[in-house]
């Protein structure tokens, strides 16, 4: 009967001794901020540590200002670029980067043309408006050669969110070799009901553009839509506290897209398709399982057509994986995290072998 009993005890401390190491290995490797408290520590530390970062400017395409901020890491051991989705001021990927902050990494985040605290293009500036894809691209390849390459990095990594992952795969085809991977976040590769009516939107935004209307909605949206019913996230929290922020700071706010924007988007995903054999690069593309902004199809299409590309589903999630519920965020951020130590890891391993 002793014996049991200290078979028991022994078990009891075996689980307890596994339980704290998966709660230490959770800490480490979990969100930054728990749904259950997410408003509060918004504010407290999220918002505050981005105010405190570097910010900047520089000269975009045509003259215009885009803005960018820095979160310089005395040790570190890459760059992260942070290319964000549409009508995304970056401000929101400063939960991103304070989830990563273990991989001792320097981050660089940029607003793309048109939305953020970059320039706006026309009035009224709440909608979204570019003159061509590739001025989202050119605006990429300043960022870098003025911005990122003003420092040596071991290696750069780069993360694009549905825009963003199209913005910078177009830039990575164009100019192979800047970036060591890549982290494609539902890229906008084709558009949910835009891309299979393509023959007949962009006859349509062509002729708007021709008469003068390039700049009026296409598509206008709430200022402050409910949660109910939202495409982009499953995480209240998230959304709300994002809603909060865009009546505080209305104007990073984008209300719909216009014309223009429309006949360049179409433009850049049919780029990207037909030069997909140029693209070879390490990449990580995750795919939400209920989106209904961008479509799986193209994603799918990508990953079958290049070389590298490792595609990782998430049933569950709604178009935005990085802003969704913690269950499913989580694990996002722990592929992520996954990904890129094995591409540090590489660097570690062709240096070591350089040496020999």
């Amino acid at each position: 009967m002793q014996s049991s009993k200290f078979t028991l005890s022994r078990l009891s401390i075996f689980y307890l001794l596994i339980s704290i190491i998966q709660l230490s290995l959770f800490e480490k490797w979990g969100w930054t901020i728990p749904e259950t408290h997410y408003r509060s520590e918004y504010y407290e530390s999220i918002l505050p540590r981005f105010l405190k970062s570097n910010l900047g400017q520089f000269i975009g395409k045509k003259n215009k200002k885009i803005a960018y901020s820095i979160f310089e890491n005395p040790n570190e051991k890459a760059a992260l670029v942070i290319l964000t989705g549409r009508g995304l001021p970056m401000i929101n990927y400063t939960e991103l980067v304070t989830d990563l902050e273990p991989l001792e990494l320097s981050a660089y985040l940029m607003d793309h043309r048109g939305q953020g605290y970059s320039d706006r293009i026309v009035t009224p500036p709440h909608v979204q408006f570019v003159d061509h894809f590739q001025d989202y691209v050119d605006d990429v390849h300043t960022f870098f050669t003025q911005i990122v390459q003003a420092k040596k990095h071991k290696k750069i990594i780069l993360i694009g969110e549905s825009l963003g992952g199209a913005v910078g795969t177009l830039f990575q085809i164009q100019n192979p070799g800047i970036v060591d991977g890549i982290i494609l976040s539902a890229p906008m590769f084709g558009v949910v009901g835009l891309s299979e009516l393509s023959w007949i939107a962009s006859p349509i935004a062509n002729a708007e553009i021709r008469s003068g209307h390039g700049a009026d909605y296409f598509l206008h949206e709430e200022k402050d839509p409910a949660f109910f019913g939202n495409l982009l996230t499953s995480s209240r929290e998230r959304y709300l506290v994002r809603q909060e922020f865009y009546r505080e700071y209305p104007e990073t706010l984008i209300d719909g897209v216009s014309y223009q924007w429309i006949s360049a988007i179409l433009d850049g995903m049919a780029e990207i398709k037909s030069k997909v054999n140029l693209y070879s690069t390490p990449t990580l593309l995750f795919q939400a399982g209920k989106d209904q902004v961008v479509k799986k199809r193209s994603q799918n299409y990508f990953c079958a057509n290049t070389r590298r590309c490792q595609l990782v589903k998430i049933p569950d999630s709604k178009h935005e994986l990085l802003f969704e519920r913690d269950q499913i965020r989580n694990q996002v951020i722990q592929e992520i995290q996954k990904f890129i130590e094995d591409l540090l890891a590489s660097n570690r391993l062709q240096s070591e072998r350089n040496q020999t």
